[in-house]
C-alpha cells in the first residue's frame, strides 16, 4: 500500500501552476484513499454509510451508539485531529437514474413497451419529487496527522480508521474510505453549489478545476460564491446539561446548512490545572457572605466543575479543543436573513447561544469540505473544552435516510421526503429478504403491498411474484389471476406434485430425489386434511396416512421402490375416499370429506391440478371463500408455491401471503410452521416472503410459529394499528415514544414505520401517476389538522 505513496503526493516536484494553486487553495493532492493538504498534513476521507435514527431508538440502543462514537474519538493519539462533517447535499437521485436506465435498455432490447412505460413513469415521479424534497444530510470523518514522513503517515491513518470503523460497528453505524473520485466531487458540488447543477463533477477532473468562482466578501458579514451567499456562525454558549443528540434542532433546522465540527485531543494536565484554579477562585468568593443569587450561581458552577474534573479524570474519557462551524446558504440575501432567522431560533430552543462568524474572508469557505481545514487563529478564538462523552453525546452519524440507489422504490422518507430505495436481495445488506407487514383496515396495508407488487416486476429485479390474496385486493396488469369459489374452473390437487428438490439440512438438500421427496410428500398433506378433519385420534391419522401411501401405490409411485420419472396424472380425493372406505373405522373421516369430493367443494380439490405459476405475476383469489374453506386451500397453495420456488435457486421470486393471522390456529399449527419454513429456506432458493395481517394479536400470540416469522423478517412495516395490537406488539419489539405516537395517530394512508438494514425510519407510501393508472388507485389525501379534531369530535365534514 505505502509503496510509492512519496510519488502519489508529488514530493519531488512541482511545476509553477500547481505551486500557485497551492497558495489559493488548502488541498495539495488527492490520491486514492488519502490527501495532502498545503500545510504538509496527510489526511484520509471516510464516508459515513450506515447512520442512526436517534428518535426512534431504544434508550439502550442510544447508550450503545454513543459509547460507539465515544471509542471513536479515544482512538485519537494527540498529534491527531478529526472533523465531523454534516452535510447538507441535495438528493442524489443520479445513482438510481443510471440503475433505471440500465433496465431500460433491457427492457427495449426484448420490446417489452410496457416495462419501458413503467420506467419512465417512475424517473418522471422522482425527478420532479426530488425538486421539491428538502436536502439530505450526508456525513464524513476526516482524519489527519502531522505526521511528516508520508509513507508512515498513510499507514497510521490506514489503522486509525480500520479501528473506527470497527467501534461504529458496535453501535449499528457504519462507513468506508471515501476515494479520488468522491472527495473531488463533495469539493466540487461544495464550492460551486449553483454550477454543479447543471455542469456535474466530471471523473478525473484536475485540482484547479475544483476550484470555486471569484467569491466576493460583502462587508465581512457574507461571500457570495457562485451565485450563492453564504453567512457563518459558532457557539457562544452551552447549556450546563445537555441530553443525547443535543444537536438534534440545530441539524435538522429547515435551512441549507453545513455543520464542521472540529477535534483536537487536548492534554488532560493542562486542563486539570486550570480547571483547579478556578475552583479555588469560586471557593474563595463561597466564603464570605453572598447575595442568595449569586450565592447559588457559585455553587452551581463549583459542583459542575467537580463533576467534570471526576469525568475527565477516567481513563474511558479523553479532552478535546472543539470547533464548530456552521455554514448558511442561500440564493438570496433576502432568504439568508430569513435562514438565519430560523437557525437562530433552533439555536436558542436548544438552550445554546451562537454568534456570527465576521471579517474572516474566503478562508471560511474551506470548512465547508471534507478536508480536516483548520485555522489556527480562528480555531482558538471559538473553541471549547469538552470530554469525549458530551461530544459523541451528540449523535452526529443521526439521520433517517435509507437509499442504496438500486432496486425498489419502497417509500418515501417521513422527515426529508428523501425516495426510500434498496434491493431486499442484497446479501450486503440484508440477512434475510423477508418483510412482514403490520396495518389495521384502512392503514394503507393493501395499498403499499399493491405498489410493492408492481415495483418488484418492473424496477425491481423479481423474475416471478406469487400473491395469496384472500381479499380480492391485489390486480396486477397481465397478471395469471386464478379465481377460486364453488364451482371453480381451477383445481387444486392435494396428491399433485409439482416438482421433487428434496429441501433440508442433510447432504441430500437440493437433490431430486423422488421416494426421499415422497416420504415428505405424505408426512405434509396431514396437515391439509387436519383442517377439514380436527381431533383425528392417533389411529385416525395413522389410516388416514395409509390410504395417502396406497393413493400413491396405484399410481406407480411406491416407498421402497426405484421410482425413475413421475405419472401423467396423479392420486385424487376421490381416490382416497374409495381406498378409505374398505376400513370401517374411517366413515367418520369420509363423511367430512364428502363436501370436498363430492360436494360443493370438489371443482376446487378433486382433479388434476389445472393451472400454472408460469406468467411473472400469479395472483391466488380466494375471496369468494369462507374462512373454513380458505384455510385448507392457503396449506395447499403455500406448499404448491413452494414446490415452483425450489425449482431454480438462480431465479429471483417473491411470495405475498396476505392476512396470514387465517392461518393462526392452537389446534393445527402445522400450516404455519410450514409458512414458517418458508422463511428460513426461501433466500436459498433465490425468493423472498411477505407476510401481512391486519389482525396482529392472532398472528403473534396463536401458536409459536406467527412469532418466528416476525421475529425472521429483517424487513418490518408497521402502520397505524388499534391500541390492542400496539400494546400486544410491543411485547416483542420495542418502540420508542415516537413511533408509538406515529403507529396510534390518525394520518393518512401509507404513514408507517419502516424498519430495513438495520434502520428505523418514518415512511410515507406515495405512488406515482403512472402507478396510479396501472393499478386504479387514488392518490393518497393528507390529513389536515381540522380534520383531526373533527375525527375526535365525531363531526361529520360540511
Amino acid at each position: 500500500m505505502v509503496k510509492s505513496i512519496r510519488s502519489w503526493f508529488g514530493l519531488t516536484s512541482k511545476d509553477e501552476k500547481e505551486n500557485e494553486l497551492a497558495k489559493q487553495f488548502p488541498i495539495f493532492d488527492i490520491q486514492k484513499f488519502f490527501l495532502q493538504t498545503s500545510n504538509g498534513h496527510f489526511k484520509m476521507v471516510l464516508k459515513v454509510t450506515d447512520t442512526i435514527n436517534s428518535e426512534l431508538l431504544s434508550d439502550d440502543e442510544v447508550i450503545k451508539a454513543v459509547e460507539a462514537i465515544q471509542s471513536c474519538l479515544n482512538a485519537l493519539s494527540l498529534h491527531q485531529a478529526m472533523q465531523i462533517l454534516i452535510s447538507s447535499e441535495q438528493i442524489d437521485i443520479e445513482q438510481y437514474f443510471a440503475y433505471l436506465d440500465q433496465k431500460a435498455e433491457l427492457a427495449a432490447a426484448d420490446d417489452n413497451l410496457f416495462l419501458m412505460e413503467r420506467i419512465k413513469g417512475k424517473r418522471n415521479f422522482l425527478k420532479n419529487h426530488a425538486q421539491n424534497a428538502r436536502n439530505v444530510h450526508n456525513f464524513y470523518v476526516v482524519l489527519s496527522t502531522n505526521t511528516k514522513n508520508p509513507e508512515d503517515a498513510c499507514d497510521e491513518l490506514y489503522d486509525t480508521a480500520l479501528a473506527l470503523i470497527e467501534y461504529l460497528e458496535t453501535g449499528g453505524m457504519g462507513m468506508i474510505p471515501a476515494d479520488e473520485e468522491e472527495i473531488k466531487k463533495v469539493c466540487y458540488e461544495k464550492l460551486n453549489p449553483k454550477s454543479s447543477i447543471t455542469e456535474p463533477y466530471t471523473e478525473n477532473s484536475s485540482l484547479s478545476s475544483l476550484l470555486p468562482p471569484a467569491m466576493e466578501d460583502h462587508g465581512g458579514k457574507t461571500i457570495e460564491m457562485d451565485d450563492v451567499y453564504h453567512s457563518f456562525y459558532t457557539f457562544s454558549h452551552f447549556p450546563e446539561e445537555v441530553g443525547p443528540a443535543w444537536l438534534k434542532r440545530v441539524i435538522e433546522v429547515k435551512a441549507n446548512v453545513d455543520i464542521s465540527i472540529l477535534l483536537r485531543p487536548a492534554e488532560k494536565s493542562q486542563f486539570v490545572k486550570s480547571t483547579n484554579r478556578k475552583l479555588i477562585e469560586l471557593e474563595s468568593k463561597l466564603v464570605g457572605k453572598l447575595p442568595p443569587m449569586y450565592q447559588q450561581k457559585y455553587e452551581k458552577q463549583k459542583e459542575s466543575l467537580e463533576k467534570l474534573m471526576e469525568e475527565i479524570q477516567s481513563d474511558t474519557e479523553n479532552l478535546f479543543d472543539v470547533s464548530f462551524i456552521l455554514c448558511l446558504k442561500e440564493e438570496s440575501l433576502d432568504d439568508l436573513k430569513s435562514a438565519e432567522k430560523r437557525l437562530q431560533t433552533a439555536i436558542a430552543s436548544s438552550r445554546f447561544r451562537s454568534k456570527k462568524i465576521l471579517f474572516q474572508g474566503n478562508q471560511m469557505v474551506w470548512y465547508l469540505l471534507p478536508i480536516c481545514y483548520s485555522h489556527e487563529d480562528l480555531d482558538k478564538q471559538i473553541s471549547w473544552p469538552m470530554q469525549s462523552t458530551l461530544v459523541s453525546s451528540i449523535l452526529p452519524f443521526n439521520s433517517s435516510d435509507l437509499n442504496y440507489s438500486e432496486g425498489v422504490l419502497k417509500g418515501m422518507n417521513g422527515r426529508t421526503e428523501g425516495p426510500v430505495i434498496y434491493d431486499r436481495y442484497n446479501n450486503s445488506y440484508f440477512n434475510n429478504p423477508n418483510e412482514v407487514v403490520f396495518g389495521e383496515s384502512g392503514s394503507g396495508k393493501s395499498y403499499y403491498l399493491r405498489l410493492d407488487m408492481l415495483r418488484q416486476v418492473t424496477t425491481g429485479t423479481s423474475n416471478r411474484i406469487f400473491v395469496i390474496d384472500p381479499e380480492r385486493e391485489y390486480f396486477l396488469p397481465d397478471a395469471n389471476r386464478i379465481i377460486f369459489r364453488l364451482g371453480s374452473e381451477f383445481t387444486t390437487n392435494p396428491f399433485h406434485i409439482r416438482s421433487t428438490v428434496v429441501d433440508s439440512d442433510s447432504n441430500d438438500d437440493g437433490s431430486h430425489d423422488m421416494e426421499q421427496y415422497l416420504r415428505r410428500k405424505i408426512a405434509e398433506m396431514m396437515s391439509f386434511f387436519a383442517w377439514i378433519c380436527p381431533n383425528l385420534s392417533a389411529i385416525e391419522k395413522g389410516y388416514l396416512s395409509e390410504g395417502i401411501q396406497r393413493a400413491y401405490e396405484q399410481k406407480g409411485l411406491a416407498l421402497g421402490t426405484n421410482i425413475n420419472r413421475l405419472p401423467s396424472t396423479f392420486p385424487t380425493l376421490e381416490d382416497l375416499v374409495h381406498i378409505m372406505e374398505e376400513n370401517e373405522e374411517t366413515h367418520n373421516m369420509i363423511a367430512a370429506l364428502k363436501p370436498y369430493v363430492f360436494g360443493p367443494y370438489s371443482s376446487m380439490f378433486n382433479g388434476q391440478t389445472n393451472w400454472d405459476m408460469k406468467k411473472k405475476v400469479t395472483i391466488l383469489d380466494i375471496h369468494e371463500l369462507s374462512d373454513e374453506v380458505k384455510r385448507p386451500l392457503m396449506d395447499l397453495l403455500l406448499k404448491d408455491i413452494w414446490e415452483e420456488i425450489k425449482i431454480s435457486r438462480e431465479e429471483k421470486k417473491g411470495l405475498y401471503v396476505d392476512e396470514a393471522w387465517l392461518l393462526a390456529d392452537e389446534d393445527n399449527q402445522q400450516t404455519m410452521k410450514f409458512l414458517r419454513e418458508i422463511a428460513k429456506r426461501v433466500r436459498k432458493y433465490g425468493g423472498f416472503l411477505t407476510t401481512a395481517t391486519q389482525n396482529v394479536d392472532d398472528f403473534l400470540t396463536i401458536g409459536k410459529y406467527g412469532t418466528a416469522i416476525f421475529n425472521n423478517a429483517f424487513i418490518k412495516t408497521f402502520m397505524k394499528m388499534s391500541e390492542k395490537d400496539i400494546e400486544e406488539l410491543s411485547r416483542f419489539m420495542s418502540f420508542s415514544e415516537k413511533e408509538l405516537k406515529i403507529l396510534g395517530k390518525k394520518k393518512e394512508q401509507g404513514h408507517c414505520i419502516h424498519v430495513a438494514a438495520g434502520k428505523r425510519i418514518e415512511m410515507k407510501v406515495k405512488s406515482s401517476p403512472d402507478e396510479r393508472k396501472v393499478l386504479g388507485l387514488e392518490e393518497t389525501k393528507k390529513v389536515t389538522k381540522r380534520q383531526l379534531i373533527e375525527q375526535k369530535l365525531g363531526i361529520s365534514p360540511t
